[in-house]
């Protein structure tokens, strides 16, 4: 599985990128930023990049297995859907170095899907039009 994955990752340039990392956000941003993390991204599907992270997560820790977390991890942060977000949420339930932070700085880094947008429009419109608030807020609009 790990042959399979440093087949489809730039895995020199991951590996010296780990080795140099001395923070969370370093390794994110240059991970993110390698164009293997994104094919391994395009080429499967959230599920599967889930099912590869546990199947590998029950491995003895060495460098290749690191490495290998942390790409899917990344690889991860290009998903947007629901269940992405929950699984990026709980990474710190692994106890893998800096799984907390990446899963801060990702969590961070989402973008509000469409649906998210649209509740947020509509949870602020009811506030503001509750009249027992003391203010009709006639000032403010919001487009729902």
């Amino acid at each position: 599985m790990i042959e399979d994955l440093k087949n489809i990752l730039d895995f020199i340039s991951l590996k010296e990128t780990y080795l140099f990392a001395n923070t969370p956000r370093y390794l994110y941003k240059n991970f993110r930023n390698n164009q293997s993390i994104l094919i391994l991204s395009e080429k499967f599907v959230s599920s599967e990049l889930k099912k590869l992270f546990y199947k590998l997560i029950k491995q003895p820790r060495n460098i290749d297995v690191r490495i290998c977390l942390y790409s899917l991890v990344i690889a991860l942060s290009f998903k947007q859907d629901y269940n992405t977000r929950l699984f990026i949420k709980n990474l710190n339930k692994f106890k893998v170095e800096w799984f907390k932070e990446l899963s801060e700085i990702i969590i961070s880094s989402f973008i509000m899907d469409q649906n998210e947008k649209i509740d947020m429009k509509f949870r602020m419109k009811d506030y503001f039009d509750d009249k027992s608030k003391g203010s009709t807020n006639s000032h403010i609009t919001v487009n729902a």
